[in-house]
Formats: structure tokens, sequence, C-alpha cells
């Protein structure tokens, strides 16, 4: 090779790595393997997106470039002296791809696939911000159902569904399921209808047709119920011309296995396949991938195998596992290096998942710095452990911190609901991610009803929900006629409507049904009249769904307000689509909306949510609760080894999403569905090592009979594999009596406890969040660190450790609050008054704060009392 090539092309990787300097070693290589399977292994927090967007930009600017010894062009010395010079100068070439590049990709050939609207969302903007708009706007990054409605919305007349197809949600699934339950009379407590959602789901993702499933052998007599059940739903969904989410995965896959035509072409416009949180894939989805990879196998996928915890899902594991022997020839990359937390909070997850057999294996690393310890708090109730949230949270702010950067995170939804009431009495503001989401509110959903039926007249579930609703004298008996004469005829319900008159056993409901058929017709054609947002509106007028609001009074006004939202949606999807926006566009848009693609990480409120919804979120402070056997790991986990790495896979994605914080908290007796439970601690607990953590425990437990003081033993169970675990768990938390009464006054408790305690184990040294020497009282909130001998509060200080809500019944109102009184809040800090209203026997206050401006709380259960100027 001339010299000037070999110095032109050293320069020219000299150029390329110069654009990606922001990126560590390990990173940039990443980003430099652009051909043939790649497996990129990125821990919690490694800059995974960060990798995704420079390796896309990569392809699109420099092809197979770096380190390559292709040239795209015959090289020149003028050629060498402005490429010298402008790596001199760390200026950018003119015209670098066509000078540079061999065998760049084009936007569009470019597939990206992620697991929300929001991660694709920010994906496509990142890359506009490096590769300009165009460029950047060009390139195809969507979640899988998205992807696939794109190729169905082109090739779905070649499976026999229209183009325009309906895409069911659950509620939907559902209501076709009744009606196939109540035509075939099939008890729903014999085979109940989830069971034959999660079925026929399973059936979908292992790419079983209805005919696959009846050549089978039925195990028993359930399963051949369901047979005939999927048998008839794929039938109804197709005449209605309609598909589930499951369906849109499972047709498009059904499409490229049997079409070479359309296999073909989706190879040829899809030169690289990118797939983000690959772990989380189930079969039907890996089937996807290698699919449309088959065309030059340039396949990168991302993910996390410690972060697989979507099995509920159906989400597979073996997906990530077994990468390398499904593609072969495949490399494997580890990103280790995480940006988002300290190394106590990582060597804590390290410490946890190395326990699990199936995975890969990596260690995560940072270079922040030691950090906090992780913070064990043993609470007496799960009262008690909303209030040491509440105390914390209050700490942090006078801090300068603010109530976003918190989330509290728990096992199961049923958790949430004493921390939601303690917050909402102490008026501390929160939001549930992952709870009902905006368009499933009834209200919306039936509008989004009415909508799908004039952009789809085949859609027979949607037309039943809305056709006496508002009421309209057509009963339910008349709507089962008008479906038993379309079944009849393979026609829709509609086309029945349209004829009403021809059916004599119509004839009582034949004017309401003509009624609404003309309000039908009506709203056909304006919807192509008159724009979008307007067009919403006079649905919910012309419906008389608005007017059926307004007679509700006060319970229709929030459902009105829901809907002038719904026209908001509308409205914001006409004016970023422009002349592209539909109504199908925009019901498309509705249906593949996630719980996360609304979270807004700039409210100013504590997040709550599941640790399952957390995943790929971060804060600076972060609450696990429920720490305990049986609620987290679950109770039928312990039986299972597979379902044990999956929960610790899961208490590793609790621990990674803390940055600078993380609160573990257990409790001694908790009331869960209706039932007192004492469970013991969490068996994840002793998988931290002892030297990462610190425990501190409610002030109600150091000085009951028999307190943690009474240092610590040793329990040891065993499952399934050889699991063992409670090493180190206090001796006093598994032989004391739970309830029993404290032993004299506060002061007593703490000396005999605390200060024991703090002798027998090393993680009392430098605890924090513990009782003040002068009596909780008198301080509550403030951080002090006790070390074993620290001085005790004085006897008789035993004044209620949480100042609020410590069980279920309401303190009595000690204090009476005015306008202009000053107070202190423990969370929200100093406030005045401004106004104090009685209310069934409590009292709504109204205060000022001088941090966090205007809060309500209610006077019984809030953390606060009164101060004079002085103080």
């Amino acid at each position: 090779m001339p010299e000037i090539t070999q110095e032109y092309i050293a320069l020219r990787d000299q150029y390329i790595e110069s654009k990606f300097t922001r990126l560590n070693p390990v990173q940039r290589q990443a980003v430099f393997t652009t051909e043939g399977p790649l497996l990129i292994l990125a821990g919690a927090g490694s800059g995974k997106t960060t990798v995704l967007v420079n390796r896309i930009a990569n392809i699109i600017r420099f092809g197979s470039a770096h380190g390559s010894k292709e040239l795209p062009r015959t090289v020149t010395q003028q050629d060498l002296e402005d490429l010298r010079a402008t790596v001199q100068s760390g200026r950018d070439l003119p015209r670098e791809t066509a000078y540079l590049a061999v065998r760049p990709a084009r936007p569009w050939n470019v597939l990206a696939i992620t697991f929300t609207n929001k991660a694709a969302g920010e994906l496509k903007e990142r890359l506009r911000a490096m590769l300009g708009e165009t460029m950047g706007g060009d390139v195809n990054a969507s979640t899988f159902h998205s992807a696939c409605v794109r190729i169905l919305r082109r090739d779905a007349e070649r499976i026999g569904f229209p183009k325009s197809f309906t895409i069911y949600d659950s509620d939907d699934q559902q209501r076709v399921l009744k009606q196939i339950y109540k035509d075939k009379m099939i008890d729903d407590k014999f085979l109940p209808i989830k069971s034959a959602v999660s079925q026929i789901s399973s059936y979908k993702d292992k790419l079983m047709s209805p005919e696959d499933v009846a050549a089978e052998t039925p195990r028993d007599t359930k399963a051949a119920l369901i047979s005939k059940i999927y048998t008839t739903y794929a039938g109804r969904l197709k005449t209605a011309g309609a598909m589930d989410f499951d369906d849109l995965i499972y047709h498009t896959v059904r499409l490229l296995q049997t079409d070479a035509e359309a296999r073909e072409y989706y190879q040829n416009k899809f030169r690289y396949v990118v797939v983000d949180e690959y772990q989380d894939t189930s079969i039907a989805q890996f089937h996807l991938v290698r699919l449309l990879a088959g065309g030059t196998n340039n396949v990168c996928v991302v993910g996390d195998d410690d972060q697989s915890i979507y099995k509920f899902r159906g989400a597979t594991i073996e997906n990530i596992l077994n990468f390398e022997q499904v593609f072969t020839g495949a490399k494997t990359i580890r990103l280790e290096q995480n940006y988002r937390s300290t190394s106590n909070i990582l060597n804590a997850a390290n410490s946890v998942i190395k326990n699990n057999t199936g995975r890969k294996g990596k260690t995560l690393w940072t270079e922040k710095g030691d950090g906090d310890k992780v913070h064990h708090y043993t609470a007496a109730s799960e009262q008690d452990e909303a209030s040491h949230i509440a105390d914390v949270i209050g700490e942090h702010l006078r801090e300068g911190a603010h109530l976003r950067d918190h989330a509290v995170l728990y096992r199961m939804n049923a958790q949430s609901n004493p921390i939601e009431t303690y917050f909402a009495r102490a008026g501390i503001p929160y939001r549930i991610v992952g709870g009902q989401r905006f368009f499933d509110r009834k209200e919306v959903k039936d509008i989004n009803s009415y909508l799908a039926v004039i952009v789809n007249p085949r859609d027979d579930v949607r037309l039943r929900r809305i056709i006496n609703e508002p009421a309209r004298k057509i009963g339910a008996s008349t709507v089962d006629k008008v479906g038993e004469l379309a079944a009849r005829q393979g026609v829709p319900m509609l086309q029945i409507i349209a004829d009403v008159r021809q059916y004599p056993e119509l004839t009582r409901a034949a004017a309401s049904l003509e009624k609404f058929y003309e309000m039908y017709r009506e709203l056909c054609d304006l919807s192509v009249t008159i724009p979008l947002d307007e067009f919403a509106g006079e649905v919910i007028k012309k419906t008389g769904y608005e007017a059926m609001l307004k007679a509700q009074k006060e319970e229709g006004e929030t459902r009105l307000e829901n809907l002038g939202q719904l026209v908001s949606s509308v409205k914001t999807y006409a004016d970023q689509n422009g002349e592209d926006a539909t109504l199908s566009g925009f019901l498309e848009e509705v249906a593949l909306i996630s719980d996360l693609d609304s979270y807004d990480q700039d409210a100013d409120s504590v997040t709550m949510m599941t640790i399952h919804s957390a995943k790929g979120l971060e804060f600076p402070y972060v609450f696990v609760v429920g720490m305990e056997d049986g609620i987290f790991p679950g109770d039928m986990a312990r039986y299972n080894e597979e379902d044990m790495e999956e929960e610790r896979r899961l208490c590793y994605v609790a621990i990674t999403r803390a940055k600078k914080e993380l609160y573990l908290s257990t409790s001694r007796s908790r009331l869960i569905f209706g039932q007192t439970r004492r469970n013991l601690p969490s068996c994840f607990l002793s998988e931290i090592d002892p030297g990462l953590m610190e425990e501190t425990q409610s002030p109600e437990l150091a000085y009951s009979a028999g307190g943690f003081g009474a240092g610590y033993g040793t329990y040891s169970t065993s499952v399934p594999g050889g699991r063992s675990g409670y090493s180190g768990v206090s001796r006093g938390y598994l032989n004391s009596e739970y309830n029993a009464r404290p032993r004299g006054g506060f002061g007593a408790g703490y000396s005999s406890g605390f200060a024991s305690g703090g002798h027998d184990s090393p993680h009392y040294n430098g605890g924090r969040h513990t009782v003040q020497s002068a009596g909780f009282g008198a301080g509550y909130g403030s951080r002090t660190n006790h070390h074993s001998g620290a001085p005790a509060a004085p006897a008789g200080a035993g004044t209620s450790t949480l100042a609020g809500m410590q069980n279920a019944t309401p303190k009595k109102q000690a204090v009476q609050y005015a306008a202009g009184d000053l107070v202190e809040h423990r969370v929200f800090g100093r406030g005045k008054v401004l106004k104090a209203t009685p209310i069934a026997g409590d009292c709504i206050v109204e205060i000022q704060f001088d941090r966090v401006g205007v809060k309500k709380t209610m006077a019984n259960y809030a953390p606060l009392k009164k101060i004079t100027e002085a103080e």
C-alpha cells in the first residue's frame, strides 16, 4: 500500500475518533463495531443510549470506515494535505461522508427498536442534534408495536386484513371474549376470561395459529375449550378488521415468514437493525428481529441480562443469554462503568446479583466516589414506614433538594396505600406512575370508540360500547339481535342498522336505531370537512355525551375536563403532524402510548411506582419499601429457583435506580390484603455486604421488650438450589414479642437498646435518622449521628416518635390552628397559617411555607407543630 494511502487511513481513523472523544474506550469500541452481529451488555447507568445514538450516527456519517483499509475513492496528495490540516486544526472536514465513509447507511436504512415511545423520541431527538434535522429525523426509531403497525399498514392486505385495521386494547379484547362466552354459554368461573386471554397471548407469542392449536391433542377439557375460544376470537377480529397488541407482532412475523416479496423488501430496506432492552424480548419478537436482520446480519442488540424482569409479559431471558449461539460470529462488548450511582449503591447491587447463576456476568463500577452507605430502616408498622419516608424527604428539602428527586418503589401496588394515605393527609404532593392512564378513563374511551367506529365501520366491539352511551333506548337485547343478524349474514352490525326496517324482529327499536345511524352518518360527513380537534369537540356534543355529563353536575365536571384534555391531545397530534394528521393516525398513536410515555420528570412531586414501572428511570433518592420475605421476594418465588432469580434481578433494578442515596425499609408488622403479617426481613438484605449498609430502626422498637439491642443472631433456611439467607438478622427481632409494650420511658429503652446494639454491630456506628439526644419531639427531622455510648434521651421523653400518623386511628387534635399562626412542618419547614377550616372532626390547614409555597394538610395527621416567632 502506498505511503500516501497508509497515512491517509491513519489520519482518517484519528479524525473519526475525534468525533467521539466524550465516550470511554469500551463505548467507542461498541460505536466502531458496525458490521455483523453485536451484543452490547450494558449495565445500569452505563450510558447505553449514548452508545446507541453515537453508533447510529457513526454508521450514517462514516459507515465501516474506522479501522478499515478500504477507501471510497483514489486518494490524492491534496486529499492527504487537506485531511492532515483538518485533523491538526480540529475542524470539520467539508463533505466528510463523501471523502471518508465506507458504505455509509442512509438514515432510512437504520431501524432502531426501543420499548417505549418516549425512548424512541429521545433517540431521534439526539440524532437530530448530531446529524441535523433531516438526517436525524429520517432514522426509523420506534417500539416493536409501532414498527409492526407501519409494516402492516403497507402490507396487511397480503394476509387478509384491511390496511385501516383497528387496534384493540386489553379492554376491547375482553369485550370480544365476554361476547364469545355469552354466545357459547361458557362459565367464567370454570375458565376465567383472564386465563383465556393469557393462554391466547402465549399461543401468539409462540407463533401458533388457531389451526396449529386445534391440531394438537388437548391435555384437558380447559385446553380444548381455549382452543375453540381462540379459533372464534381470531375469526371475529378478522371479521371486524381488528388486531390486538399480540396480533401486531404475530401477524408481522407471519407475513415475513410466508411472503418472500415482503420479506425481501424489508431486509433490503433495513441494512442495520438495532434493538434496545433486548433482555425483555419475547419469542415472537426474537423471530421478528432475526427475519428483519436476515439480509445483512447487521444486528446489534443492547441489553442487560441482570435486568430481565418481565417474564410475566412473555419476556424470555434466553434471547440474550443465547445470542452468540443464534447469531454466529457475534461479538460481545460489556459496558460496566456506571455514570449514575455511587460506589456503595453499585456494590450493593453487585453483591445481590452475583448470587444468580443464569447470567453472563459483569461488575458495575464508577468514578463517582463511595457516597453514603445504603440505609436500612426497620419500621414498627407500615404507617411508621411512611412516616420515616416523610422525615427523610423533609431533611432533603431543607438541604435544597426537590420533591421530584424522590421515588418510592414497591413490589406490588397494594403496598402504596399506607404511603399515599400518609402523604395525602400530610399535604405531600405525589403522583402514581402506572396507575389508570388518561386514555383508560371511561369517558375518554367512549369518545375514542366513537372515533374508531367512524374510521372502521366494521368495528362491532366499539359499536357495542357506544350505541347506547349515552342512553338512547337501545337495550342489550336489541344489540344482541343486531349482532345475531350480522353474524348470520356475515356483515358488520352497522349494515344491519342501516337497513333496520328490513328486519321485523327490530321493529320496536327501529326508530332509535335509525336516529343513531343518522347521527353516525352526520359525524362521518363532518370528519372530512373540519379540523380534527374541532371534529372531536363536535363528537362530544352531537352524541349527547356533553349534555349527559353536564346533567351530572359536580360528578360530571371532572369527566368533562378530561374530554377537554382529549380535544387538546387531538390538537397537539394535529399540530405535530400537519397535513399527515388523520383520525386513524391519532387513534393509532393513542393505542401505542405506554405508562412511561406520560411520565413528566419535571413535575415537583414525589414519584410512587412499582419496581417494574421504574425500570429505565433514575432518581437522586430512592426508597424501596417492604423488604420482607413473602413480599419481596414473594411467597411463590421461594419454591422455584428461576422465579427467585427473577426476583433478585428485580431487586438489582430497584437498587440501581438510586443516584445519591438508597433507603431500604422493613416492617415488623404489616397490614396487607386484610391480614396483619409479621414477615422476616428479605433474604436479599442478607446478600448485601454488611459493610455497605447502616442500620436504623423505629424508636418504638428501640425501647420495646427484647429490642434490637439484644444482639445479632443468625437464621438460615434453604430452598431449591441450596440458597440460604437471613444471616445477621437481629435475634431480638426473631424472638421478641412483636407487639410488646414499652418498658418505661424512651430514654431507658434507647440506652439499653441502641448503645449495646452499637457494640455488637458496626452497622449502628454512624447511623443516621435516629432520635436526637434531647428527645425526638424536641427536634424531629434533623440528622444526628449516634455511636455506641451516646447519651440517652432523658427519661420520660417518650413523646410520639412519628409526630404524625402512627396507626389507622387519628390522634386527638391537641392544638388548634388559626390564621396568622406560625408553624413548623416536618417536610416543608417553617410557614404561616392562612386559613383553618374545621371538617368532620379534623381541620384543613392552609399554610404559606417559606420555601415551597402554599400547601394544605390535615391537622390531625400532619407532621405539624405550632411555633413562636423566637423559634
